[in-house]
């Protein structure tokens, strides 16, 4: 398939602030944060850094949006949602669900049951606003209708492990859709950081971080959130999935992991790592999972190169599932290392099929091209310049094929229409 096929980038120089959205050529505009084309970049209000988009459906033409929303500076982190009664085309404006000047929240996740309620699970961190490797609680609100109310917070402890605080204090973070198993359980995959004293004080890029899973297990029953019963895979917290950094092996660097179901009942999780591809593990319905290997297009193939960015797989059906990365090792448009974000565009579409007898379970198809916004960076401010083209996208169905919701450069929220054609020329591939 040739890049033609699709309305990847404008391809124009940097455009009025007002119009750069339309770089990528997306088909849904979610959210700009200053549409009158006057970024407030000094308003302690001002939403300059959106990012960990997550959509999801909650039937007809109702969806609801969330993401973290940073403040200039990255002084404030707060969970935000947004609804849209007309299947994307206009959303509501952002409402604010936790976080502000005296306490941090982030990376939330929404969860809907059978019966529409709606569980937000995210990271609340009172009052450290540090981005990443803070102790935080696993907080939880609901709404029985639609997102336009939420209920008070509710906050849990996440089950404990070997590299958490001598305190027991934990860092962790949830940080894409969840992924359904054959029971109707939901799937969310966190990332866990040292908080140790012995890995704790590291650079956030080198610090220690592996990768679990979250299951709910009593969902459909619409209990209150400290009610919840909750496993974890695996299922012994020493087994967590962990894949060594280039430079120190015995630090694992493993982190946003996808864990999604096979239609075998085995269970794939895919990590982003430092070591400039993807890797997975495959685990069994006791909660065992294999040590991780790097992840190929096929059994013996070529590595699915991945800078250190996220790349999430989603499941389509019982035997086609699609990935959305980098497709680059880490060393592209000038970049020394994998961390680098000039390195985490463009954003490629690659499509799987399940193969029960493999070793991995899922083979590829070409990777094809799908979204870019040609290295024109949003120079957010207080920050690093953002480059990323869809990272932390989600997937919503569609009448003919999906939508890929996604932050263009963690500043604005967009969609871009994946159609069945498009899924169907990349199986051909």
């Amino acid at each position: 398939m040739t890049t033609e096929t699709v309305r990847v980038s404008t391809g124009l120089p940097p455009q009025p602030y007002a119009e750069e959205w339309r770089r990528s050529c997306p088909d849904y505009l979610a959210y700009h944060p200053a549409p009158d084309g006057d970024p407030r970049w000094e308003d302690d209000s001002f939403f300059c850094l959106n990012e960990h988009f997550i959509v999801v459906a909650l039937g007809g033409d109702r969806l609801l949006a969330t993401w973290t929303a940073h403040g200039p500076g990255l002084r404030f982190r707060r969970v935000v949602v947004s609804r849209s009664e007309d299947g994307g085309i206009s959303w509501g404006e952002p409402k604010v669900v936790d976080g502000g000047p005296q306490a941090s929240a982030a990376w939330s996740v929404p969860v809907v049951n059978g019966a529409g309620r709606i569980y937000l699970l995210y990271s609340y961190y009172g009052g450290d606003h540090r981005l990443h490797g803070g102790a935080c609680g696993m907080a939880w609100r609901v709404s029985d209708d639609g997102g336009a109310s939420w209920s008070d917070r509710v906050v849990r402890t996440i089950r404990p492990a070997p590299v958490d605080a001598d305190d027991g204090a934990s860092s962790f973070l949830f940080w894409r859709q969840a992924e359904w198993d054959a029971h109707g359980r939901p799937l969310l995959g966190f990332t866990r950081l040292a908080m140790s004293p012995s890995l704790a004080e590291r650079p956030p890029k080198r610090k220690w971080c592996q990768s679990e899973c979250l299951r709910i297990e009593n969902l459909d029953v619409s209990p209150d959130p400290a009610a919840l019963r909750l496993s974890y895979l695996p299922a012994e917290t020493e087994e967590a999935l962990k894949v060594p950094q280039p430079e120190e092996p015995e630090i694992s660097w493993a982190n946003e992991p996808s864990f999604v179901p096979l239609p075998d009942g085995r269970i794939l999780a895919i990590l982003r790592t430092r070591t400039g591809h993807l890797w997975y593990s495959v685990g069994d319905a006791s909660g065992r999972f294999d040590t991780p290997s790097v992840m190929r297009q096929t059994d013996g193939g070529p590595p699915m190169e991945q800078p250190g960015s996220p790349a999430p797989l989603f499941r389509l059906d019982d035997e086609r599932f699609l990935l959305l990365f980098n497709n680059n090792d880490g060393h592209a448009f000038g970049a020394n290392e994998t961390h680098d974000p000039r390195n985490r565009r463009p954003a490629y579409l690659a499509l799987g099929r399940f193969r029960p007898e493999a070793e991995q379970p899922i083979a590829f198809g070409e990777p094809t091209l799908f979204i870019d916004n040609d290295g024109v960076p949003v120079e957010v401010f207080g920050n690093e310049p953002r480059y990323e083209a869809a990272a932390y996208g989600s997937l919503t169905p569609a009448r003919d094929g999906a939508v890929l919701w996604y932050p263009d450069r963690k500043h604005f929220l967009l969609g871009k229409h994946v159609p069945e054609s498009l899924l169907s020329q990349l199986e051909a591939s």
